[in-house]
C-alpha cells in the first residue's frame, strides 16, 4: 500500500491543515506539500512556524510526516501551473491528493487545473466551501487529450526549440500538407503558438504544450 502525499494551498490559519489531518488518518511515512505565495509576509511567515510547530508535537507522538513548502510566483499563472505539475510528477511514488481547503485563490485554481489534466496521477480532489466548510469530492475525470503519436512527437520535436513546419517534416520525415494539418489542431488545442522570425513562421510550446509533453516523456520513461 502507497503512502499518501496531499497537496493543498495554504491561507493563514491551520483549520484546513487540520482537518487534512483528521481526514486521512495520516500515519507515519505521509507527505504534505503546502503551497505558499513567494510574496512573503509576517501572517505567511507565522502560519509556516505553527505547521512546524503542529508537525513536531506529532512526531512526539509517534507520527512522523514529511512535509514541503514549495513557494510560487503567484504573480505567474503559467508558471505556478508548471511548478504545480512538475511536483505531482515527481511525487507519484505516492497516492497523491489535491486539497483545496484555502491559500490564495490563484494557486487554488492552478492545483485545480493540474488535477485535470494529470488524473493518472492525482488520486482524488477535494474542495472546502467557504460558507459552509463542507468538504466536498470533485469529480473530475481529467482532460480529454486524444492525441496522435505524430502529435506527440511534434510536441517532443518542438521542446527543443521553435521550428518552422517545414524543418519539422524533415525531422520527422512527414509529408509536409500532412504535418501541416496536424500543426493546426495542436493550435487549436493550445498546445503549440505560432510566432514569425523573419519571413518564416515558427512553432513553439505553450504551457499547456510544455505540461502535456512532460507528461508523455515521463509515461514513456
Amino acid at each position: 500500500m502507497k503512502n499518501k502525499c496531499i497537496l493543498m494551498p495554504i491561507g493563514f490559519d491551520l483549520s484546513g491543515v487540520l482537518r487534512v489531518f483528521s481526514e486521512y488518518g495520516l500515519q507515519t511515512g505521509d507527505k504534505i506539500v503546502f503551497v505558499f505565495p513567494s510574496t512573503e509576509n509576517e501572517r505567511g511567515r507565522a502560519t509556516k512556524a505553527d505547521i512546524e510547530k503542529t508537525l513536531r508535537t506529532l512526531a512526539s507522538r509517534g507520527i512522523k510526516l514529511e512535509y514541503e513548502i514549495m513557494t510560487v510566483n503567484e504573480n505567474d499563472f503559467d508558471e505556478t501551473l508548471k511548478l504545480i505539475c512538475e511536483k505531482v510528477i515527481k511525487v507519484k511514488e505516492y497516492d497523491v491528493f489535491a486539497e483545496i481547503a484555502g491559500g490564495l485563490r490563484v494557486i487554488c485554481v492552478a492545483l485545480g487545473i493540474a488535477a485535470v489534466l494529470m488524473p493518472e496521477y492525482i488520486k482524488r480532489t477535494f474542495l472546502v466551501t467557504e460558507t459552509s466548510g463542507k468538504r466536498l469530492s470533485i469529480p473530475f475525470m481529467g482532460a480529454i487529450i486524444d492525441l496522435t503519436q505524430v502529435e506527440r512527437d511534434l510536441l517532443w520535436k518542438i521542446s527543443s526549440g521553435a521550428a518552422t513546419a517545414d524543418e519539422l517534416a524533415v525531422q520527422l520525415n512527414k509529408d509536409r500538407s500532412t504535418l501541416s494539418r496536424q500543426l493546426e489542431s495542436l493550435t487549436n488545442a493550445g498546445l503549440i503558438e505560432r510566432s514569425k522570425k523573419g519571413r518564416f513562421q515558427k512553432y513553439k510550446l505553450t504551457v499547456m504544450g510544455e505540461i502535456l509533453n512532460r507528461k508523455f516523456e515521463n509515461k514513456t520513461k
